[in-house]
């Protein structure tokens, strides 16, 4: 379960990166922030 949950934790990181740069190219980037 340990190694699984590192594995979660970077993908979830990634979706994270991957949705923002998205907003941004909509130009959204404020719409979207930690």
């Amino acid at each position: 379960m340990k190694k699984n949950r590192k594995q979660v934790a970077n993908l979830l990181g990634r979706g994270r990166a991957a949705l923002r740069s998205e907003l941004e190219k909509e130009g959204a980037s404020g719409f979207y922030e930690d």
